[in-house]
């Protein structure tokens, strides 16, 4: 099973969750722009509390074995 990983940098918290099915064909630079697409509004601070930070692996083959157990 494929998973994502959700850190907090204010809190600390973490959280590990099921990849959402509609992420499942991409990998890299398409699960990136589809998760930023997704969650963050165009007029967001770059530098600001809602933006996001994402690390992806390059293929999906290279995303399971980074982010599965």
């Amino acid at each position: 099973m494929q998973n994502i990983l959700r850190v907090n940098v204010a809190d600390g918290s973490i959280q590990k969750m099921p990849l959402p099915e509609k992420y499942h064909t991409l990998g890299g630079r398409a699960l990136t722009a589809r998760i930023l697409l997704d969650e963050v509004k165009p007029t967001c601070d770059s530098l600001g509390p809602h933006n996001k930070l994402i690390f992806a692996g390059d293929s999906q083959a290279c995303w399971q074995s980074i982010i599965s157990e």
